[in-house]
């Protein structure tokens, strides 16, 4: 019998705070606080919403320096390597890493139908999504969200790069 209300308070007593956990919890979720914070995060939320980067008349070009949908996967690729590294980490916006990841965007969907063909639809979204996050005047970077970014936007490219060549 002991042994039974030994057990048996303990978990009466868990059982009772967790149920009062879940009720203030529910109670307070139509406070304004707790409106405001998911205002909040909707509002961070909408600073990183992308846009429709092959129907924006901005993201579009109707002539490129590339012959070829192959000269610009290594035009992308060398241009990039050809930086140096502390230049690829640079924060400022007017050197020549954020031109070169800048113009990923509409030279992408300039060669749209290439990408398609070599199946690189996905490959290619998730570069220019970062090439956004780089470049975008609405988006507030911190140094170490940037140098992430960076590092995310070469292994990005690299990738496109090998696939590219493994698929010739």
């Amino acid at each position: 019998m002991l042994k039974k209300i030994v057990i048996g308070v303990p978990l009466l007593a868990l059982t009772w705070l967790v149920l009062l956990a879940i009720s203030v919890n529910i109670g307070d979720s139509d406070s304004p606080v707790a409106e405001e914070v998911a205002i909040e995060e909707k509002d961070a939320l909408e600073k990183y919403k992308f846009a429709n980067f092959e129907e924006e008349e901005a993201y579009q070009i109707s002539y490129t320096s590339y012959s070829d949908f192959e000269s610009f996967v290594n035009g992308l690729y060398s241009t990039w390597n050809s930086l140096e590294v502390e230049d690829r980490y640079a924060i400022s916006s007017s050197r020549d890493h954020a031109q070169v990841i800048s113009s990923v965007i509409p030279e992408s969907n300039h060669w749209k139908m290439n990408i398609e063909t070599y199946q690189m639809n996905s490959q290619f979204k998730r570069l220019k999504e970062t090439a956004y996050k780089l470049t975008s005047p609405d988006i507030e970077l911190t140094k170490e969200e940037r140098a992430t970014l960076i590092s995310w936007y070469e292994s990005q490219l690299n990738d496109i790069y090998i696939d590219f060549r493994n698929w010739e």
